[in-house]
């Protein structure tokens, strides 16, 4: 995940013209759905600080995460968290008839931490865990103090989260739970199904 955001930081870098067809623009998502995805791997912008920070929390947070879920259940939640993210934010512009501008894994990211307050595995302490929630805490202060942050997204993201995490919870040992976590994907057809309405 962190190869791609990367890789496309730097593509849209030398390429702008390709920002325009993968970033998520709500208005245009429910017609060209790919974006629903696409428009989590893009950093718009082409600040070094913002992409270093989002990977280096994705790296941060999914090496605590990843171990627990499992890696096919982990690349599931990320997926999802982007979609759930994404769907919030198509769902929010066609209710409030505004446009949002979302950019980045924020969704995922969010999907991460939603799980981390929903799994709390075995063996994880508050000592062991105390780094990570200050990472938390820092993100929640960045929503607050930057009002153009599609908060949204990030709200989107951290519902799949913490549902994943329940559902992984219940299911026991990592690897477990990746046909219960596709059930996820019902509430985002229905929140794109609802935007899409007239």
């Amino acid at each position: 995940m962190m190869a791609i955001c990367g890789a496309l930081w730097l593509l849209t870098t030398v390429a702008p013209r390709l920002t325009g067809v993968l970033e998520l623009v709500p208005d245009l998502a429910l017609h060209q759905p790919w974006r629903l995805l696409t428009g989590g791997f893009l950093y718009l912008g082409g600040s070094l600080l913002d992409i270093s920070l989002g990977l280096l929390t994705i790296w941060i947070v999914g090496q605590a995460i990843e171990p627990a879920m499992g890696r096919r259940d982990f690349l599931l939640l990320y997926l999802l968290s982007l979609l759930g993210g994404s769907a919030a934010a198509v769902l929010w512009s066609r209710a409030s008839h505004g446009s949002l501008l979302v950019s980045g894994a924020s969704a995922a990211i969010w999907g991460m931490f939603g799980v981390l307050v929903t799994l709390r595995p075995k063996g994880w302490s508050k000592e062991s865990t105390s780094g990570l929630w200050v990472l938390v805490g820092l993100n929640v202060l960045y929503v607050i103090l930057i009002p153009t942050i599609a908060w949204q997204v990030k709200l989107g993201g951290f519902l799949i989260g913490l549902a994943a995490g329940v559902l992984v919870r219940t299911r026991g040992r990592a690897g477990r739970s990746t046909r219960a976590l596709w059930l996820l994907l019902v509430p985002i057809v229905l929140a794109l199904g609802v935007a899409a309405l007239p």
